[in-house]
């Protein structure tokens, strides 16, 4: 998917809270009921009478639950193609934009100038998950990673890279700002 430079390793992948996808689905999860619900309603109304009303509300059903299905196909996909992959030498943000369209960018180590956290909200805190911002020098858009599982702990490994790349390379480093 990445291809690395020579000398250039892994040090992790991260992808959004598992949160984020439970929340995304409970909705298609509640959606699922519709049909359901649409028949007690025309029974209670005495219209689950009416001639050939089974088969179609069947058929109707049956489309209502594939197209369920193939919204939580395209939500889980999104979930799990969104990634930042910390290398020793670059952060690389690959987002899966929809099922056919993916955009990879990516800034490297030195150039990092600040690194924040941001956790919002009672769930947040408690489920320990929130953003991490990365600013850069240049004309290069900031990175944030969104939503991301104990983002205390990837800021450290960002800063632990960068840490080791200046060392390497005699840079002196600023330490940033962290929530």
């Amino acid at each position: 998917m990445i291809s690395l430079q020579p000398g250039e390793t892994v040090v992790a992948e991260v992808r959004r809270h598992w949160y984020v996808l439970f929340a995304e689905t409970l909705g298609l999860f509640i959606l699922a009921f519709v049909p359901i619900l649409m028949i007690a309603v025309f029974d209670v109304f005495g219209l689950s009478t009416m001639p050939n009303f089974l088969p179609l509300a069947l058929f109707v059903s049956g489309w209502w639950f594939l197209a369920i299905w193939i919204i939580f196909f395209i939500v889980w996909t999104d979930y799990y193609l969104d990634v930042w992959v910390i290398t020793s030498k670059r952060i690389i943000d690959i987002e899966q934009r929809n099922l056919f369209s993916r955009s990879t960018s990516e800034c490297r180590i030195e150039k990092i100038q600040d690194i924040s956290v941001e956790v919002h909200g009672l769930l947040a805190t408690f489920l320990h998950f929130g953003n991490v911002r990365v600013q850069t020098a240049g004309e290069s858009e900031n990175f944030i990673l969104l939503n991301i599982p104990d983002p205390q702990a990837v800021k450290d490994i960002i800063f632990k890279e960068q840490e080791e790349t200046a060392h390497l390379s005699g840079i002196p480093i600023a330490h940033s700002s962290g929530a």
